[in-house]
């Protein structure tokens, strides 16, 4: 079974919702189908990539909320390019209409380079959002994605609140994984 994950990212455990909140670090929730949440704490900031680690050392790679590369499962994503600047620059709301867009992966195992997605993003609507004890008033964007070179097509879905953080996502990463949907329990505070 190609989604079996190897680390605690797919173990989980219970958490009181305003556990993160008393966490001198930033934290996301993630779950995958089928099995408990878990819990990843910041533990490094390069840039705009966030690392965010599970407690036996997974790792789920982040840029503006977009999943750009993962360790520790099965199948990993293991790189992330885009020709052009990705609709979630992390400073505003994407585009009302926002040009199709296209990305570069790598996937492990099997030596996969290169593998082009094209995407184009569709702003779905407002959404209220609940995570743990917090509110947010999100716009959902859902991005529809498609390599011919695998046949893989698959959508994402983005809840965007109004300062351009992506509090939520539901997010493929290789072919044979069950998405991630990804909650950000608290967010990063850059001083």
């Amino acid at each position: 079974a190609g989604n079996i994950i190897e680390t605690s990212l797919g173990n989980g455990s219970a958490f009181e919702p305003d556990y993160p909140d008393k966490l001198p670090y930033a934290t996301i929730a993630v779950r995958q189908k089928g099995r408990l949440r878990s819990l990843l704490i910041l533990g490094r900031v390069s840039g705009d990539e966030l690392h965010w680690v599970s407690a036996d050392r997974g790792m789920l790679i982040t840029r503006h909320g977009r999943l750009i590369r993962t360790v520790g499962y099965t199948d990993n994503l293991i790189k992330t390019d885009f020709t052009k600047p990705d609709y979630f620059s992390g400073t505003a709301q994407p585009a009302q209409k926002p040009e199709p867009a296209t990305r570069l992966i790598d996937l492990s195992p099997g030596n996969r380079y290169g593998i082009k997605i094209e995407s184009a993003l569709e702003s779905i609507g407002p959404e209220t959002v609940e995570i743990g004890k917090h509110r947010y008033e999100t716009k959902r964007y859902d991005e529809t994605c498609f390599s011919s070179l695998i046949g893989w097509k698959y959508t994402n879905s983005f809840w965007v609140d109004n300062k351009g953080r992506t509090c939520r996502s539901t997010q493929h990463f290789t072919p044979k994984a069950e998405p991630l949907m990804i909650e950000v329990t608290k967010h990063y505070q850059p001083s």
